[in-house]
């Protein structure tokens, strides 16, 4: 049995899925972007977005939710039906 670090295929793929996800993160607005990385990557709360970047809550909120959006509509061709559903759902 080959395990996943060896698979070609499964490299390539993580690859590929890695440059769309990055690609789709730069084509989100910086304010957008800033907000989306503190949150998903620094695990950040929302208080500390705001306090971080000096903005109200709402708007961390609101471009937080933007910024999603953005980045499901430009991974939707990707994530294929499960996102679809997803966003039916929202």
């Amino acid at each position: 049995m080959r395990s996943h670090a060896s698979d070609p295929l499964r490299d390539v793929l993580e690859n590929e899925a890695q440059s769309v996800l990055q690609q789709a993160l730069a084509g989100l607005p910086p304010d957008q972007r800033a907000v989306l990385v503190l949150r998903v990557v620094e695990d950040l709360s929302y208080r500390e977005i705001a306090d971080a970047l000096q903005l109200e809550m709402g708007t961390v909120m609101s471009r937080l939710s933007r910024a999603r959006e953005k980045l499901r509509r430009a991974l939707e061709p990707y994530l294929g039906a499960a996102a679809r559903r997803a966003g039916a759902e929202a």
